[in-house]
């Protein structure tokens, strides 16, 4: 995007422009929403007139986890990232094949049929999550700073959320994340 920005200025957005410019984005504009239009988390859709309660603050560490400071090159890289999240993104997607993923299903759901069950794309997915997890326990690492010093998280394990639509009683849907 950065050559096309140096061929073309115009050909990229405002914002890629403004980080291209000056190394960083200036201030967002702040837009002004009709509360009307806002489908809130209150019944049948309702905006509440009064902020959600506060729970109470979660620990920052898991018990069990084990913090370990990055050092040297990975440091380097480390602190390179978390100063990338102030750049814009842009996303890409593939398409890729899932006819043995959609056969798999449909073979599972051919048996649980007789009890009323059905499993979904999202418990596929959420399975092959947990069991790489499982295989791969470094892919459940993460970053954290402390003290602005990077530190590896090793939590000892993953709660793993999915959002599930959910159709209610009265016929209106929601999303529900139950976390594994």
């Amino acid at each position: 995007m950065y050559e096309q920005y140096l061929r073309d200025p115009s050909s990229v957005g405002e914002e890629w422009r403004q980080l291209f410019d000056n190394g960083r984005l200036a201030e967002l504009p702040v837009i002004p929403t009709d509360r009307a239009e806002v489908l809130g988390s209150g019944e049948q859709g309702a905006v509440p007139s009064a902020a959600p309660e506060r729970t109470a603050p979660r620990s920052p560490l898991p018990v069990s986890a084990d913090l370990q400071p990055i050092t040297g090159p990975a440091a380097r890289l480390a602190q390179n990232m978390a100063d990338s999240l102030s750049v814009p993104t842009a996303t890409s997607f593939r398409e890729i094949a899932v006819d043995v993923l959609d056969a798999r299903r449909r073979e599972l759901n051919a048996q649980l049929a007789a009890a009323g069950k059905k499993v979904s794309f999202t418990h596929l997915i959420g399975f092959a999550i947990a069991r790489a997890a499982r295989e791969l326990p470094v892919m459940t690492h993460a970053f954290q700073e402390v003290d602005g010093k990077p530190h590896r998280l090793d939590p000892h394990g993953v709660n793993l959320g999915l959002a599930v639509d959910v159709e209610k009683k009265d016929r209106s849907r929601a999303l529900l994340v139950p976390v594994i």
